[in-house]
């Protein structure tokens, strides 16, 4: 991903090694198939939490482009670290990297660091480190997870992961959502629960208090090898298949041959 606009933060007392790393970025870059221009530089009168910060949204503000911020840190800074990470994930978002100051302070080393730091930016902007070759010329793959919080009974947070290109290797999308209270939706895994009938399926459930009700669902074709889609549309059951000329169809019942994999609940009313 080419890094055409970003801005390095650093102490003054810093200044000498955010130079040469600046400096070692441009020349590793080349060679990794990286494009990256030279950085916009925020030096800052000291490096106090409120001092960083107010820096970073000032040049987010002025500059809208900006892709990546990158901040050079002195000493463990716990606070800090958080501060930036709030102001860059969740106030302001705009992908960013710390580097504490005496990681690059070795000059020996600079090289190595300075090429798995760029690995990891370019993560952060959406490229590709590594790909896989998939066989399977339609396949999508998906991982959710849920963690419950121990000590906040009503917070709980989903992590959801998918692929989205169709080329040769997997490119991830990732999400986390944050549910306080009760679910807005559940999936349940039903991969060997033969479909031969809606009425096999359960429209409703109560969890947690809350009735919800059946939306959608994911069917696997066992002779073809992919997998499909169904969903309420209009109070109309509608089946999706993107092999199909006709890929929209109105449903009275999945085809025989087809088995269900999960079920998609939204919360319909609290009881």
């Amino acid at each position: 991903i080419p890094l055409n606009c970003w801005a390095i933060f650093y102490p003054r007392r810093a200044a000498d090694q955010a130079e040469e790393l600046v400096s070692t970025f441009s020349r590793v870059a080349g060679p990794m198939g990286i494009r990256i221009e030279r950085p916009i530089r925020v030096e800052l009168r000291d490096d106090r939490t409120e001092t960083f910060v107010k820096s970073i949204h000032s040049q987010l503000t002025s500059e809208p482009r900006l892709q990546l911020v990158v901040c050079i840190l002195t000493g463990n800074r716990d606070d800090l670290y958080s501060a930036i990470k709030k102001l860059c994930c969740i106030q302001s978002p705009v992908p960013s990297q710390a580097i504490n100051v005496r990681t690059i302070s070795n000059p020996q080393k600079l090289r190595s660091i300075a090429q798995k730091i760029l690995l990891q930016i370019n993560c952060k902007l959406g490229g590709e480190l590594w790909t896989v070759s998939v066989p399977l010329k339609y396949l999508m793959v998906i991982g959710v997870d849920v963690h419950h919080d121990t000590n906040k009974k009503s917070r709980s947070v989903m992590g959801f992961v998918a692929s989205l290109n169709r080329c040769s290797g997997l490119r991830e999308f990732s999400q986390r959502v944050f549910c306080h209270g009760p679910p807005p939706f559940i999936i349940l895994n039903m991969q060997m629960w033969q479909s031969e009938d809606l009425s096999y399926v359960p429209y409703r459930l109560e969890l947690s208090d809350q009735r919800y009700s059946l939306e959608g669902a994911t069917l696997f074709n066992r002779d073809e090898h992919h997998y499909s889609a169904v969903f309420q549309m209009d109070g109309y059951w509608m089946h999706y298949d993107g092999l199909r000329s006709d890929n929209l169809v109105l449903l009275n019942k999945p085809p025989e041959f087809l088995l269900l994999s999960s079920l998609v609940y939204i919360r319909s009313s609290d009881k």
